[in-house]
């Protein structure tokens, strides 16, 4: 089967000695080594075979000894050997699995035997003494080592498993075969397609990430066979993407471009398997030359695939009747190729001759009489078109021998339907010699290609027909077949992968496996508000159906950029050429010279030393330079031109016009600027005039593209919202409001709350006044450097933030980026538009300013304020944006991302409550810790210093566990004043955070007394400087862990709410007048005291802990009046 081996089970065996035990839970040795010896018997082989053992090894005092002896007792049938058995668990490394203990040693040790290595047992200093390794077959492996056997000997290990009541089970594993190393494995194929699919467009990016990485580990692998595991190993979800390459270093290339948000590099499609429809269409004949050689002959399908030459060769077979149309036997036995992969069509049409060939893939008649029928008909064409009527003896002779050829055949009703391409529907009558003879009366057919069929069909299951054409008169490339599989697999199509790879040498190998995305899948409680009010906002993975048709057209529509950026490029080097002569530098071929000189002695101003280095890499990258080492070398001049005329390219390509005027104005005064004599500002706003900045922003053809991809993407999250949902959005770095403009006029403005932000007070104020007629807009200043809650901005309050080409423009992106991650409400989304290419002309305008270069210390950023969009997608997820997605349309690209749904400030009670304040708890006392140690220090001896702790301590006991200061007894054990394992936490808390001095909590639950304490706490403090005690937090409320009982207790309630089985109800009737104000006091007594009495349940991302309320928050106590009850209803 292909299968990659990792180990084989040679035998196993399980067993129950639960009657025989002293205990339900406790081991038995007879019962392990009576499993260990049938299993040996089972599988075959020796027990001094066996040169590991995997041990159940739960460490505890009895369970380890008992499975040590039956293990030994166990290998004495067959051997009576000491000390050549490894041993070892894989506890100590991940812990007691429980269930799952067993299935975890033996992948374990499938993985050893794979990599021929023993890992050391962990943390194993000495054996338990109840053990005696020495007189047994074991020893404790200690590290790391290769597993040798002598030559000839197989390794092999035993897994032994024991589970509570009795039930051992023990498996004998054996090395796999020995395989041949298929790196760089030949196969005839000159090009391969890797199918990859996820459940999510995030998850699909992760996926194809980790290719990325597993191609950089293993160089060498086979891409054969990384194409087939991925293709016949893996299920096939609904997010798609397919990379068809000729070697490991095309693909990796591909799927680098694929991350960087190139939508070149692959065919992408979401869509559930099977929901699209397949339709072949034949060509017909357009001069055909059978003789003539397929473009690069290598990648012909017949030398390529043998089934298909297998399949031609037999449709050639027949009786030589094909004559000049035999080469329709080519899309027959594609046609049938593509079937015998699992593309079965809904619907089969053709034009001119290739109606036959689908007729004859249909079963309506053989192969041999639709090409005897398709030649006849061209014979008759081919003298219609020469002038001769359809009368004369020559043309009669034909249609006579047409008809009688159709006549004759013997039809069957077609096994897919056909359709005429001028129909509506498949013809009922094409089964009959009438339909075919009825072919002759209109031989040049009107209908010219697919999507004219595709115009034609009206049916709704018709209409969303995926077409693969199929030329009759070509040869069929390989490549060619290989995307049309790559479009039907995006599709949602099936492919038979299997039988895609049937006829080569393909084994399955270990490749990535599934990119788990780790969301919260946890029911809230009745009640459990949780993140109620971000319900609604869809994640960026929800966008993919409306952004990724959109970004497609953008990248066509801009397709011009791709003709114009190398012409841009070669007038930046004119641009930088002008300015350097102008200021004087004489280019001698072979001087060398760095940077820093040539600014000295071109008299260039120190600040432009960073674009510089940049200016003279393009003249290297352009050959006028060369890079020596951190030095430049002019080279001999080679037929230098000047470049193009901007104006000229501004008529060629308006759609740019607003970044060529820009780049033209900003490239004549390079040399100005580069001096000091001209101020880059004036260049960018002449006179403070913005019209050509908001041009670039606005209205250039680059600009009106994501400005569109911005707004759908306002527009699709509006949708997903409840009609009465607020929206909240704050756009940074706003400038000159290009992107505020295609937004506003399309939110609603009775739910909107729009804040415009820049750096800037002019284009704050210039907003308010351009975009006064929305009164849900608001503007301000914003530093996206500093903190945004120093600035009186809300944080974790916005559901969209909005940055377009602004955050580039930091010193530090990561800081950036974890402000923004504070203005976002819980489950907010980010939506960032960037430049994600270098770009000569960039430098040329905004590279001018020293803005541009302020990323010089940013780490994430080496030579440019750029980034692609892999380094934004991780810098996203470790500032608290962990899902991603992206849209390129080139050198732009839209990233949305969200934040983490919940946070554990934000997180609620179980009962849907928000924790109550109540009273303020007054051990928090700003100063206090430094007025103790200030106190500390003052004192004039060792025992004054003492006597201050101990104050302190006895205060701190005394308020922990609500009992008067005068009845601390400082000489008493702590353990016998109440105080239990969270008041025991509260108080290493409350000393840490207030003295900076760290004790266990046991030290509150022992014997310890306040004398004690104070004596050791004083000794820590003796070389502690004043300023120690300058960290003055309030104690910890938490959150805590939950213990395993409260763990189980929880996932009850949130499973069955109502559930009052696991809560213990007292009744206690007083017979007596009864005060309930001095129950409800004595309540509340007991509740102060006990800190577990006042925890609340929290949930982040379904992990529950708990938090401690203050003392003081008040008692939850209802009052029923029952003195008009009866007696059975009280009882």
């Amino acid at each position: 089967d292909r299968n990659h081996i990792y180990a084989v089970i040679k035998g196993a065996a399980v067993n129950n000695d639960g009657a025989m035990k002293m205990g339900y839970a406790a081991p038995s040795e007879n019962g392990q080594a009576q499993v260990l010896a049938e299993a040996l018997e089972l599988s075959g082989v020796a027990a001094d075979s066996l040169t590991y053992l995997e041990a159940h090894g739960t460490g505890t005092i009895l369970g380890d000894p008992i499975e040590v002896a039956a293990m030994s007792q166990g290998l004495r049938t067959g051997t009576r050997k000491n000390g050549y058995c490894a041993i070892g668990s894989v506890k100590p490394n991940i812990g007691h699995l429980q269930i799952a203990s067993g299935v975890a040693g033996f992948i374990k040790t499938v993985l050893m035997l794979h990599h021929k290595t023993l890992p050391p047992h962990i943390n194993y200093k000495r054996p338990n003494p109840e053990i005696d390794f020495d007189s047994s077959p074991f020893f404790v492996n200690t590290r790391l080592v290769s597993w040798d056997v002598p030559e000839g000997q197989r390794r092999r290990a035993g897994v032994n498993s024991v589970g509570i009541g009795g039930t051992n089970a023990h498996t004998i594993l054996e090395e796999a075969p020995a395989t041949t190393d298929r790196t760089g494995s030949k196969d005839p194929r000159p090009r391969h397609i890797l199918p990859l699919s996820a459940a999510t467009g995030g998850a699909l990016r992760d996926l194809v990430s980790k290719y990325h990485d597993y191609l950089d580990c293993h160089p060498g692998i086979s891409l054969s066979d990384i194409c087939y595991t991925a293709a016949v190993g893996r299920t096939q979800l609904s997010c798609r993407q397919a990379f068809i390459a000729s070697d490991t270093a095309q693909l990796k290339s591909r799927i680098k471009g694929f991350l960087d948000g190139d939508l070149m590099s692959g065919d992408r499609g979401t869509a559930p398997e099977n929901t699209i429809k397949t339709g072949f269409f034949f060509t017909g004949l357009h001069g055909y030359d059978e003789n003539a050689s397929a473009p690069g002959g290598g990648d012909r399908l017949d030398k390529t695939h043998p089934d298909f030459r297998n399949r031609l060769d037999n449709a050639l077979s027949g009786d030589g009747t094909f004559g000049e149309c035999r080469h329709l036997a080519k899309g027959y036995a594609l046609a049938r190729t593509y079937l015998s992969w699992g593309i079965v069509p809904a619907i089969l049409s053709g034009q001119g001759a290739g109606l036959y060939c689908a007729a004859a893939v249909s079963d309506i008649f053989s192969l041999e009489n639709g090409a005897t029928l398709a030649m006849l008909r061209q014979q008759l064409k081919r003298l219609l078109e020469q002038g001769t009527p359809p009368d004369a003896p020559e043309a009669c002779a034909l249609i006579d021998q047409y008809i009688a050829t159709a006549t004759a055949i013997d039809y069957s009703a077609p096994n897919i339907p056909v359709m005429v391409p001028a129909a509506s529907t498949p013809d009922d009558d094409i089964a009959t010699a009438r339909f075919w003879i009825s072919r002759l009366t209109s031989l040049i057919e009107s209908v010219s290609g697919t999507d004219s069929i595709k115009g034609q069909l009206k049916a709704p299951p018709i209409e969303q027909t995926l077409w693969l054409t199929i030329n009759s008169d070509k040869h069929p490339l390989w490549q060619g077949v290989l995307r049309e599989l790559a479009r039907i697999f995006v599709h949602g199509g099936r492919v038979d992968w299997e039988a895609f790879h049937n006829y080569y040498d393909c084994a399955r190998i270990p490749l990535p496996t599934y990119p788990w995305q780790r969301r919260r899948h946890w029911v809230d409680a009745p009640g459990n508000l949780g993140m109620a009010e971000n319900s609604g906002l869809p994640s960026p993975d929800d966008l993919q159906g409306t952004l990724t048709p959109l970004a497609q057209k953008a990248v066509e529509d801009l397709s011009f950029y791709r003709e114009l950026m190398p012409r841009m490029d070669h007038l930046s080097q004119s641009y930088i050429r002008a300015a350097l002569d102008h200021l004087g530098w004489v280019r001698e071929p072979g001087r060398q010279f760095n940077t820093a000189e040539l600014a000295r002695q071109l008299d260039i101003r120190n600040r432009y030393l960073p674009l510089m280095d940049n200016l003279l890499g393009y003249l290297a990258e352009d050959g006028i330079l060369a890079d020596r080492d951190g030095s430049w070398e002019v080279m001999p001049a080679s037929g230098e031109t000047s470049g193009p005329d901007a104006s000229a390219l501004r008529e060629t390509y308006p759609g740019a016009g607003p970044q060529l005027s820009l780049f033209h104005r900003c490239g004549r005064a390079l040399a100005g600027v580069l001096r000091g004599d001209t101020d880059p500002l004036h260049l960018l706003f002449p006179d403070g005039d913005m019209g050509t900045a908001i041009q670039v922003y606005q209205t250039s053809a680059s600009a009106k593209a994501m400005n569109k991809l911005a707004r759908a993407a306002i527009l699709d999250i509006l949708s997903h919202l409840p009609a009465p949902r607020p929206i909240r959005i704050l756009e940074i770095g706003a400038g000159t409001g290009s992107t505020t403009t295609s937004l506003l006029p399309h939110l609603p403005p009775d739910r909107s709350e729009y804040w415009f932000t820049d750096l800037s007070p002019l284009f704050t104020a210039r907003a308010e006044e351009r975009f006064n007629q929305y009164p849900f807009l608001r503007s301000g200043q914003l530093d996206i450097e500093r903190p945004p809650g120093e600035q009186g901005y809300p944080t974790a309050y916005f559901d969209i933030l909005i940055a377009a080409n602004v955050l580039h423009a930091t010193r530090n992106l990561s800081a950036a980026l974890g402000h923004a991650a504070a203005l976002a409400a819980p489950g907010g989304l980010l939506l960032l538009v960037e430049e994600t290419t270098p770009q000569r002309w960039l430098d040329l305008t905004f590279g001018l300013t020293e803005g541009w270069w302020r990323f010089r210390e940013d780490p994430l950023r080496k030579t440019g304020p750029l980034a692609p969009v892999a380094l934004w997608q991780s810098a996203l997820a470790e500032k608290g944006f962990p899902e991603f997605c992206s849209w390129s349309t080139g050198d732009q690209a839209l990233m949305v991302a969200r934040a983490f749904a919940e946070k554990p400030e934000a997180a609620m009670p179980i009962s849907g409550e928000r924790p109550t304040t109540g009273a303020k708890n007054d051990d928090s006392i700003p100063s206090y810790g430094r007025d103790l140690m200030l106190k500390f220090h003052g004192a004039s001896s060792r025992d004054k210093q003492q006597a201050v702790v101990t104050d302190y301590l006895k205060r701190t006991v005394s308020r922990a566990i609500n009992v008067a200061e005068s009845q601390i007894n400082t000489h008493k054990g702590l353990s016998r004043t109440g105080i239990d394992s969270l008041v025991a936490i509260e108080l290493k808390n409350q000393i840490r955070d207030q003295l900076s001095v760290e004790l266990p909590a046991s030290r509150f639950l022992d014997d310890s007394t306040i004398e004690t304490l104070a004596a050791d706490i004083s000794d820590l403090l003796a070389n502690t400087a004043c300023e120690a005690g300058e960290k003055t937090t309030a104690p910890s409320a938490g959150p805590y862990p939950l213990s395993q009982g409260q763990q189980a207790l929880w996932f009850i309630q949130q499973t069955a709410p109502d559930n009052a089985a696991y809560n213990v109800a007292i009744s206690l009737r007083i017979i007596s007048r009864v005060d309930p104000e001095a129950i409800r006091h004595s309540l509340g007594y007991i509740q102060n005291r006990h800190a577990q009495l006042r925890a609340v349940f929290h949930a982040c991302d379904g992990k529950p802990s708990q938090t401690i309320r203050p003392k003081g928050t008040p008692l939850l106590f209802k009052e029923i009046d029952a003195s008009g009850w009866t007696e059975p209803r009280l009882r």
